[in-house]
């Protein structure tokens, strides 16, 4: 398949787009317990992020091993970042030249895999341009700390 991807049925209708009228519309998480095998900092992201991503329809039963994804993806991006500001950006080789540190180019891969998988659930800047969120009831803050953070 060619040209962009199509934006999910649930976006679309916060966003005022047409959407899809028979579409497939997957139940939401029946629970909320992140898988065990999840690293902490995986654990901690899902906490976070996974019961507001309900909330609004875009995380359902079928979205959890992307979710998953996501969680470990950002875990391994904090990590890649914690070794890299540790041992820094430069390594010295066996012949003694400085090279770059082989953790960076696994530190930018992890980046861009996660920004495609926070795309995907509407969860960056330009996801989000394209959402009315005045449309939806706000009873908790969600859209406030997703635009403006933890004010």
């Amino acid at each position: 398949m060619r040209g962009r991807k199509p934006t999910p049925n649930r976006l679309k209708l916060i966003s005022g787009s047409k959407y899809v009228k028979n579409s497939p519309k997957p139940r939401g998480l029946k629970n909320f317990y992140c898988a065990r095998w999840l690293s902490p900092r995986a654990k901690a992201f899902w906490r976070k992020y996974a019961k507001k991503l309900d909330q609004l329809g875009l995380l359902t039963e079928l979205d959890r091993p992307a979710f998953e994804v996501l969680c470990e993806i950002y875990a391994l991006t904090c990590e890649a970042r914690d070794l890299l500001q540790e041992k820094g950006l430069s390594t010295v080789d066996e012949r003694e030249l400085v090279r770059k540190n082989p953790l960076f180019s696994v530190y930018m891969s992890a980046i861009k895999e996660m920004k495609a998988y926070l795309c995907e659930f509407g969860m960056t800047p330009s996801s989000r341009a394209r959402l009315d969120v005045t449309e939806i009831e706000d009873t908790d803050g969600f859209w406030k700390e997703m635009f403006f953070g933890d004010n």
